[in-house]
């Protein structure tokens, strides 16, 4: 198969090609810039999207400094925008036509333009989180002046639109609940909920990443590391309801969280591989490789080191390797052969290993937590509870 395939209607005396190879896809984005600047309407969205790249653009090029007159402009336009109950106009102020998923764009922009030195006012980014506060209920009603309703005839009947709406507010939700952690307002509590029941029927991708972010922030690493999985795996998604969605921003939004949102190693190796499969198979790349009956044996070695070695900090590569498997065939044929991936794996082992010597010793909390491999006594008990339903020094009361 060729590494690039060029079109069939392409004549070599009449067209050219040009390839750009870079390491920061924002390079490229410098030629689009005076389109993005000058696009000639102004919705909200349309305004975020053309500000957007200034925030990012003095990184790659010194003559565009963040505090340029195109960047102040469109943060002024869209303050305008903004209600007495913090939610954004899609047209003007007041207007009730933004829906609230629009909202929460406008409002992590903010965010991210006054963490970069934008002029966005602290007192204007407050307004919009407790207008997002609102939005991160899925159900019920919610007072604020964003359009939270589909009428009757959005989706061709009304059957359908209702199901237009339940999908707008829980998308909508996903997002202000990762808006609002990352704007230090953030609600532990609904982030688990959403993890723990929602993300069972829920299909959109990029929905699962803002809720790994979310719970990444506010400190829930084992539920943020199951979303950003379970994002991964539900690629491909398409809605064609949804005006703002398509499978590459999917692909490019799980990206972006997922940088941002996981810190430890272990697991953002993981994510990664499973985002390069993911991607290749987005553009049909992927072929497929042995059964995951055939590996049992190497499998089956890598597990036995595992288990004599689970508080000791392992590498997707390095485990792949002792399989004699490429990353990502390897964490697909664990996963097909455990039912969990490598961390997942390794943290179960460990948490077992914990509740052992707990039940067994007088070894503090602390020391077992160290010694059997976590880095941090809060994100042991986070995960020794939602194991076992209790915390450690409650186990141990009761064993």
């Amino acid at each position: 198969m060729p590494l690039l395939q060029l079109p069939k209607e392409r004549r070599n005396d009449s067209t050219s090609l040009t390839v750009q190879v870079t390491p920061s896809m924002a390079v490229t984005m410098l030629d689009a810039l005076p389109y993005l600047i000058d696009y000639p309407y102004g919705c909200t969205e349309q305004l975020v999207s053309g500000a957007y790249p200034l925030l990012y653009g003095a990184e790659l090029d010194p003559k565009l400094r963040r505090s340029n007159a195109g960047l102040n402009q469109a943060v002024g336009k869209l303050l305008d925008r903004q209600s007495l109950d913090g939610a954004f106009g899609l047209w003007r102020v007041g207007d009730a036509e933004a829906d609230p998923w629009l909202g929460a764009y406008a409002t992590d922009f903010l965010i991210e333009a006054r963490r970069l030195g934008a002029p966005a006012p602290q007192a204007a980014i407050d307004r919009a989180l407790v207008a997002l506060r609102e939005v991160s209920r899925p159900d019920g009603y919610a007072n604020v002046s964003y359009r939270m309703d589909y009428p009757d005839w959005w989706a061709g009947s009304s059957e359908a639109s209702k199901r237009a709406t339940a999908a707008l507010r829980r998308r909508a939700s996903a997002y202000a609940l990762y808006v609002l952690a990352k704007g230090g307002k953030g609600d532990l509590a609904r982030l688990r909920w959403w993890h723990d029941v929602q993300m069972k029927t829920e299909d959109s991708p990029l929905a699962k990443a803002q809720i790994g972010a979310g719970l990444a922030m506010m400190g829930d690493r084992a539920r943020a590391h199951s979303a950003f999985l379970q994002a991964v795996r539900s690629l491909g998604y398409k809605e064609e309801t949804d005006w703002y969605q398509s499978p590459l921003r999917d692909l490019s939004g799980i990206t972006a969280r997922a940088r941002q949102g996981i810190g430890h190693p272990e697991i953002m190796e993981e994510v990664a591989f499973e985002l390069a499969g993911s991607a290749l198979g987005l553009a049909g790349s992927v072929r497929r490789g042995p059964s995951p009956a055939q590996h049992h044996g190497r499998l089956t070695r890598v597990l036995r080191y595992m288990a004599t070695h689970s508080a000791a900090p392992h590498k997707l590569t390095g485990l792949a390797s002792m399989a004699a498997m490429s990353p990502y065939h390897f964490l697909r044929t664990f996963r097909a052969v455990t039912g969990v991936t490598p961390h997942q794996w390794l943290l179960r082992a460990r948490l077992r290993e914990a509740a052992e010597r707990l039940a067994n010793t007088n070894t503090p909390v602390t020391n077992v937590a160290l010694d059997v491999g976590f880095d941090d006594l809060s994100n042991f008990t986070r995960s020794f509870r939602a194991e076992f339903g209790a915390a450690p020094r409650e186990y141990r009361l009761a064993a």
